[in-house]
């Protein structure tokens, strides 16, 4: 019985081995058959090599702005009365938005004409090459060095030794000493020159074992070898001194005629160091007539404010940036305004030259006392007074009281300025402004605006101390001479002269509405081949299904540098769909350069194998595999197809897979290197 049992326990033992056996070998089979099957399945492609043009193209991407709108400007001086327009309003170009005070307009005119005289005149000058031009000093100290003397040129002093003379400004020489003695910044040393002589010194700073010694500048020379000591007779060491703060006194050309600078000489701001002739003043010259043909264009622009009385649309399109918190505040009749000195002189008419009032001398030259038929009654007193300050807004007197009779009041006053104070008129009521007009020998009545600095005056006040006349003294005759051409400093002969400033006043925009623009960045290798003009495909996502052709108007020469790549940012402008929205995103797409009738190849028919890209020519229907690969070389891509350089001839057909995958389309490429 037991016997049987050992037997039946062995044939099970047996058929369980065999069992298992057999499920080893069959477990690879079950398990591949288990495995779900993908839902992606594959479909396969063919496409064939032909002949056609590809474009090498730039993408870029940004969002839609609005284009930078065109400044409403108004020239200093001008003032304005009224704004016809508010922030958000769509005006269209040449349309009136500001209304100007036309009398403020001629003031700032009659500025602009004493400024294209003043520049006339340095015109002239500086084609003139026999002209005097003056070197001065442009501040305080101590010639040192002269290396200039007459009938040097000056172009050759300066190849020599870099300048035509050297100043301290400062007061101070100074020089360096080794030493490893302990001494610091501000121990007091005695600095013994060459002939002898000691001067007190001083320890400026120590870096290591070289200390900077400071001494006085008057007498000292410059390269002389000098010996520094302490105070109880320990030698620090020697050097060489230098000037601690120095300046260059230069000049580009010229002869010197003249060397009023000696060493050791001290010298305050604007005194004259050299005279030079036959000063090439090309570079001059051509600056001062790009100067004047500047202002002439801000005179031009100021003519027609005053004939227009109003500010003009630079633009079509909607305002903004316009201040609401300042409209009003210079509408014409507010007192604001009134206060201006652009109501005029004063008297009947306020005409140049009109009857304003009576005149000093009944149209005669003033005697000592006016004729009373000719004066208000009860005439009394003067008083002498000076323009010191001019502004757009006001003038400013000094004025002395008590002042002496007029003897004649075309002959400039002598003023005690010790006894003067200052008056600023921003409103001239019934004041009346006279000055001699030589040409007609009588009185004519001027604006203030003519008045300039530095003009001397009679104020004549009636016997209640009303001021009722400002009568202008014959200007003294400006000195003549040279000008000042640079290389130390102001100077020469020219009175000062303070420049009308062109720059306007910028009040408002006006941004148009019939364009937008694209803002896109462009990698360094790609931004040599964009330039203005160049035309762009701009399509928007929030107008699917529509191309739109931009213009690139902007390029930015300036990088920004990430990573070690630069990107450049270039601005494309398109014309205005409307339904375009400012920040809505766009893509740009420029057309670099045309290839022409190449062989090509779709670039989703190509898979990429290690360095090599392939191509598949055949296809096995039944085992669904991609047959008998070819290597191709590629030339230029616009990102759809590529060139195809060689391993294929046209007309040659290619199989690639493709998938569906999550929705979305997903080609061989290296997938099909599997079935290889």
């Amino acid at each position: 019985m037991e016997a049987k049992r050992k037997k039946i326990r062995s044939r099970i033992t047996l058929i369980l081995v065999a069992v298992l056996a057999a499920g080893m070998v069959l477990l690879p089979y079950i398990l591949r058959n288990s495995q779900a099957e993908p839902e992606d399945k594959a479909s396969y492609l063919t496409a064939r090599a032909v002949r056609q043009d590809i474009r090498s193209t730039i993408s870029g991407g940004g969002t839609l702005a609005e284009e930078e709108g065109a400044a409403l400007t108004v020239p200093r001086g001008v003032e304005v009365l009224q704004y016809l327009v508010s922030n958000g309003d769509w005006v269209e170009e040449g349309q009136p938005l500001a209304l100007v005070d036309g009398i403020s307009a001629m003031q700032t005119i009659a500025t602009l004409q004493k400024n294209l005289e003043y520049l006339s005149r340095q015109i002239q000058k500086a084609s003139d090459p026999a002209t005097v031009s003056y070197l001065s000093a442009p501040a305080g100290g101590r010639v040192k060095q002269v290396f200039a003397q007459p009938g040097d040129e000056a172009a050759a002093v300066m190849a020599e030794h870099g300048a035509l003379a050297v100043l301290s400004l400062d007061g101070l020489m100074a020089l360096d000493v080794e030493t490893a003695e302990t001494a610091g910044p501000g121990d007091a040393v005695t600095v013994t020159l060459s002939d002898g002589t000691e001067k007190p010194g001083r320890i400026e700073r120590r870096q290591g074992d070289t200390l900077t010694v400071t001494l006085t500048d008057d007498g000292p020379r410059v390269g002389d070898a000098v010996l520094v000591s302490l105070p109880d007779g320990t030698e620090l060491g020697s050097g060489t001194l230098r000037i601690h703060s120095a300046l260059n006194v230069t000049a580009a050309s010229g002869v010197v005629t003249a060397a009023p600078a000696r060493e050791e000489r001290a010298v305050y701001a604007g005194d004259r160091l050299f005279n030079l002739s036959e000063v090439d003043n090309t570079g001059e010259y051509r600056r001062l007539c790009d100067q004047r043909r500047e202002y002439e264009d801000v005179m031009l622009r100021l003519f027609n404010i005053y004939q227009a009385g109003a500010l003009l649309s630079p633009a079509s399109g909607r305002v903004s940036g316009l201040d609401t918190a300042k409209v009003g505040l210079m509408r014409a009749g507010s007192a604001e305004y009134t206060l201006t000195l652009l109501s005029g002189t004063g008297g009947e008419g306020g005409e140049e030259g009109g009857e304003g009032g009576e005149e000093p001398g009944g149209g005669e030259e003033p005697a000592p006392d006016p004729d009373p038929n000719n004066t208000p009654a009860g005439l009394l007193k003067n008083k002498y007074a000076m323009v010191s300050e001019i502004t757009f807004g006001s003038i400013t007197f000094m004025v002395q009281d008590e002042s002496p009779a007029a003897v004649n009041y075309r002959t400039e006053p002598a003023m005690d300025f010790s006894r003067v104070h200052p008056e600023t008129f921003v409103y001239f009521g019934d004041v009346t402004i006279y000055d001699w007009d030589d040409a007609q020998s009588a009185w004519k009545v001027i604006y203030p605006s003519q008045l300039q600095m530095g003009d001397m005056l009679y104020f004549v006040y009636d016997g209640e101390d009303n001021l009722i006349w400002m009568v202008r003294a014959q200007p003294a005759e400006a000195p003549g001479g040279g000008f000042y051409v640079g290389g130390g400093g102001g100077g020469g002969a020219e009175e000062p002269f303070e420049l009308y400033d062109v720059t306007p006043k910028e009040l408002l925009q006006v941004v148009p509405q019939n364009v937008m623009t694209v803002k896109t960045a462009i990698d360094e290798l790609d931004i040599l081949s964009v330039a203005l003009g160049q035309e762009a495909e701009v399509t928007v996502d929030a107008l699917p299904g529509r191309a739109f052709t931009g213009v690139v108007t902007q390029i930015d020469p300036v990088g920004q540098n990430s990573g070690g790549n630069s990107k450049y940012t270039i601005t494309i402008t398109v014309d205005r769909d409307p339904n375009m929205l400012r920040g809505m995103n766009a893509t740009t797409i420029l057309t670099v350069g045309v290839t022409e009738n190449v062989l090509t190849l779709p670039v989703a028919a190509m898979s990429q194998k290690g360095s090599r890209t392939i191509v598949y020519t055949g296809f096995d229907e039944q085992t669904r595999t991609l047959l008998d690969p070819v290597e191709i070389a590629l030339g230029v891509s616009d990102g759809t197809v590529a060139e195809i350089v060689s391993g294929l001839e046209e007309g040659d057909t290619v199989w690639y897979s493709y998938y569906e995958s999550g929705g979305l389309p997903v080609f061989s490429g290296g997938l099909s290197a599997q079935n290889t």
